[in-house]
This record gives structure tokens, sequence and C-alpha cells, in this order.
């Protein structure tokens, strides 16, 4: 028999350690809630919150501090990293546009037209446009073009 009675003695501490819990979770689901202080109510519930409870707790307050703080430099580092990728993606348009440009310069200044306009304009060449049109070259029993 007293064996008994000490188990449930031993028992009793285990249903205790929760016990401030249930009965806030009672009082907030009881109808009494409403018509009670509120700042009486934050008292009650900092009274059951004592040093051994957060002494208890500090890991992983720990490690919720250790998770936050890498979530916010995970998100500098990203934000840094997107700022850089989108300035490298307007130089490479910028570099694009200009070689189109440059490529557009050079192909009109090199048609054979404005370069023997300006080589008769300054003198320096006797070169004159074929009047014959180019012709075939045979090879082989082929016939290919050539100038």
């Amino acid at each position: 028999m007293k064996e008994i009675e000490s188990k449930k003695t031993k028992e009793s501490p285990k249903r205790k350690r929760f016990g401030w819990l249930t009965r806030q979770l009672q009082f907030v689901v009881s109808s009494d809630a409403e018509s009670e202080d509120p700042d009486e109510n934050m008292r009650d519930l900092l009274r059951h919150i004592d040093g051994a409870w957060v002494r208890r707790q500090m890991r992983w307050v720990a490690l919720m501090f250790v998770f936050a703080m890498l979530s916010i430099t995970n998100g500098y580092i990203t934000q840094t990293l997107q700022m850089k990728r989108n300035a490298l993606k307007n130089e490479v348009e910028d570099y694009a546009f200009r070689s189109l440009t440059r490529s557009s310069q050079l192909t009109r200044e090199t048609r054979q037209s404005l370069i023997e306009d300006r080589l008769k304009a300054n003198g320096d060449s006797t070169l004159t446009p074929t009047p014959d049109a180019p012709f075939l070259i045979e090879r082989d029993g082929k016939q290919d073009e050539g100038e």
C-alpha cells in the first residue's frame, strides 16, 4: 500500500509541471477572461515564469537567435548578390548595344562603293569597278563561282 502511495507522490510533480499552463488555457477558454483586468493576467503569467524556467529555455532562445541572425545575414547577402547580378546584366546589355552599333558602322564604312568613292576623292587609286560579271571556274567536273 505504501508503495502505491509513494508512486502516486512521485508521479504528482510531473502532473504539476504543466499545471499552470492548463490553468492559463482554462482561463483563456473560460468566459471570465473578458471581465478581468489584463494587467493582472500578465502578472499571473509572469509569476509562473521564474528564473529556472528561463534557464531551461535559454538553449532554445539562443538557437532561435542564431537562426534569426543567419536568416537576416542570408537576406543581406542575397540582396547584395542580386544587385551585383543586375548591374552586370545591365553592363552586358550595354556592351551588346555598343557592339551592334560598331558592327553596323563598320559594315557601312566598308561598303565597296563607299571605299571606291573615298579613294577617287583622294586621288590615291586607279581602282575601277569591273565591267564583267563574275565567271565560273570548272574544277573536277564541277562548276564553282569565282571572282
